[in-house]
This record gives structure tokens, C-alpha cells and sequence, in this order.
């Protein structure tokens, strides 16, 4: 009998060390008068223009890539648990 067909839900995983998250946060200004109106706050970020090459998306963005996965995710359990 294998560990899974004994603890469906993984609760025996819930023991496990997990390993530390590390969050990291950028601010970022959207425009050169957003970052002169922080400068006067003695606030000094980059515009999202200056950090390129890299690739700045709206908050959204990470919301539906998300959601995707867990469809994806649901999909897949869906799928190896019942197989035809």
C-alpha cells in the first residue's frame, strides 16, 4: 500500500521541515515624475523604464499566471486520479 492511498489530503507531509520562504520586494516607479515626486521623500527608486531589459508586469499579471497554474494543477490531479 503506498503512503498516498493511506493519507489522501498529504498530512503526513505537513510534518516536514519545509525550507524557509524568502520574500523580496522591489518598488519600482512607473515614470520619471512618479520617481521625482518620491525623490522629495528622500525616496530613491529606479523607473520601470531604467531596470530594463527586465520585463515589469502589473500585479495582475502574477494573479492570473496563478490562477492558470492551479487550473493546470487541477487538471493534471484531475487526470492521474482518474484514469480511464
Amino acid at each position: 500500500m503506498a503512503p498516498g492511498e493511506l493519507d489522501p489530503l498529504n498530512r503526513r507531509l505537513g510534518s516536514e521541515k519545509k525550507p524557509d520562504v524568502v520574500v523580496q520586494v522591489v518598488i519600482l516607479a512607473e515614470d520619471a515624475q512618479i520617481q521625482e515626486k518620491l525623490r522629495v521623500f528622500d525616496i530613491h527608486v529606479q523607473t520601470i523604464a531604467e531596470v530594463a531589459p527586465v520585463e515589469v508586469q502589473p500585479a495582475r499579471v502574477l494573479s492570473h499566471l496563478y490562477a492558470y497554474l492551479g487550473e493546470l494543477h487541477f487538471q493534471f490531479n484531475y487526470q492521474s486520479h482518474h484514469h480511464t
